[in-house]
């Protein structure tokens, strides 16, 4: 029992770490403001075009958001498997509880994640752009069987609207001298 006791903690901690994670890529990845990541293209060419192309691609939001609902399934399973290692006895009534204080726990350090991700977004997309490639890379399969079913729309570009604001922001801060190429 003591062995399965400390396994079973490490794997919650390990897929609470992965949830968290996962949420930081899928806020940064998400809000990505393209002029701005192209304004960061100057000092780092080659991680701002990766981050591009990876944000570019149509199953990435459907991806993360698929990897975040395992995590959360993973995390939800969890707790009966706790409860059992713990000698306690279930309950459905217990089970529910322990189950919305464990889903209001996460989703509150989720919100915490994102407010940090969101004061650098673009700086945060540079970062996590690695594992952003991994969760496309294991989750893309189901995510495109999940956008097949949305129908042709859901192929559409995923990158946020331009406004002509943001244009103006972007080639008055962006382009020295007032030159575009």
């Amino acid at each position: 029992m003591t062995e399965y006791f400390w396994v079973i903690w490490i794997i919650a901690l390990l897929v609470i770490v992965f949830d968290l994670l996962t949420s930081a890529v899928k806020a940064s990845l998400t809000y990505t403001r393209l002029p701005f990541l192209l304004g960061l293209r100057e000092s780092r060419e080659a991680a701002v075009d990766a981050t591009v192309k990876l944000i570019e691609k149509p199953r990435l939001r459907t991806s993360l958001r698929v990897a975040l609902v395992f995590f959360h399934f993973l995390l939800a399973g969890l707790v009966p498997v706790l409860m059992l290692t713990y000698g306690i006895k279930m309950n459905l009534w217990l089970a529910l509880l322990f189950l919305t204080l464990e889903m209001i726990a996460i989703n509150l350090l989720e919100f915490a994640i994102e407010g940090a991700i969101l004061k650098a977004i673009e700086e945060n997309a540079i970062r996590f752009r690695a594992f952003g490639s991994l969760i496309y890379t294991f989750f893309s399969p189901l995510a495109g069987i999940l956008m097949h079913l949305l129908g042709p729309n859901a192929n559409k570009a995923t990158l946020n609207a331009m406004t002509d604001e943001d244009l103006k922001n972007w080639v008055e801060v962006g382009q020295p001298e007032g030159s575009l190429e």
